[in-house]
């Protein structure tokens, strides 16, 4: 049996994007509507899902899989940073998540945001 988490209260917005940013980046806002992919350590907001001349489609909740750096995350309540190359590190302080499950030979972690 496969298990998966795919489209749990998933929650998307359609934003516009101050440049063109790559699907599966964490994001964060810098203006009315409008979001920029994320520095090392910064905090995101959600994670983009797709980008078109200037508009994207961002999900702010439900289960993501994305790329880690570092040590990984351990699986229940963690905090994730961005780690500036589109995928996510811990750190102590960051945005909030449930984590379900580490692939370490894939260097991914899928989560609730």
């Amino acid at each position: 049996m496969n298990i998966s988490a795919n489209g749990f209260f998933d929650h998307t917005l359609t934003l516009q994007a101050s440049s063109p940013i790559p699907a599966g980046h964490p994001v964060k806002l810098t203006g009315n509507y409008t979001v920029a992919d994320t520095a090392d350590g910064e905090r995101f907001c959600g994670v983009l899902l797709s980008y078109c001349d200037g508009v994207c489609a961002v999900q702010l909740k439900g289960a993501v899989t994305l790329s880690y750096s570092g040590i990984a995350p351990s699986v229940g309540n963690a905090s994730l940073v961005s780690d500036g190359n589109g995928g996510v590190k811990t750190a102590e302080s960051g945005t909030a998540v449930l984590v379900l499950s580490v692939d370490v030979t894939a260097n991914t972690v899928t989560c609730i945001l």
